[in-house]
């Protein structure tokens, strides 16, 4: 992932973003701004790490509905 990554944002991203997947043992999650909030990562940073690491073929995600959370989606979960 480190050569993927462009910025400390990007980083915090897919580190929490790895974390919330081995917790629920999935390669899908729902990822909610608040677990980002705590770390002072706004949603717009988010939503723009997040754009990114799709584009490098690291993730996908769909876009939320009706205020619930994203679901994500690691490529490179083992």
């Amino acid at each position: 992932m480190l050569p993927v990554v462009r910025t400390p944002d990007q980083l915090a991203v897919a580190l929490l973003l790895y974390r919330q997947c081995l917790r629920k043992r999935s390669r899908t999650v729902a990822f909610s701004n608040g677990d980002l909030a705590e770390l002072g990562i706004s949603r717009q940073t988010k939503y723009r790490a997040l754009d990114y690491l799709q584009e490098a073929g690291a993730l996908a995600f769909t876009a939320a509905k009706n205020g619930r959370s994203i679901e994500v989606t690691l490529h490179w979960f083992p």
